[in-house]
């Protein structure tokens, strides 16, 4: 709050920084079927900035109404151990009438890198479907 509200920050950047490092590898275990993928990095992500982006986030208006019942064709991916909510999902299904559904299984958040084969080839197949031929 005192950062994104009124510019203080409690930490010095470095600070930060390795607490965010730190968070980032809890998370990137929710993120997977199979943990011991999880590539350790010392990659530092800016903590601040990506404080900042989340609050500007947060003051985004909706536009859901904007783009509710568009005939766009939308593909929407889920790996089988995503920590994503189903919902999420289904918000997009029940937005864009033209969307298609794809469970990928051993995969979580991380599909294209748990399921790398499977990604690239339910993305290629749906382009597919859309993709104009030149004569």
């Amino acid at each position: 709050m005192l950062a994104t509200r009124h510019g203080i920050k409690l930490a010095k950047d470095d600070e930060a920084d390795d607490f965010a490092l730190l968070e980032k590898s809890k998370t990137n275990k929710s993120c997977l079927c199979d943990t011991s993928l999880i590539i350790n990095s010392d990659n530092k992500s800016g903590y601040f900035c990506g404080i900042m982006t989340y609050y500007n986030l947060l003051r985004i208006k909706d536009f859901r109404d904007r783009i509710n019942g568009k005939n766009l064709p939308v593909l929407v991916l889920k790996g089988q151990c995503d920590n994503q909510p189903l919902g999420a999902a289904n918000e997009y299904l029940e937005l864009f009438p033209n969307s298609q559904f794809k469970l990928i299984t051993n995969a979580g958040h991380f599909i294209s890198f748990e399921q790398h084969e499977n990604y690239k080839s339910a993305l290629i197949r749906f382009l597919r479907q859309y993709a104009c031929t030149r004569q």
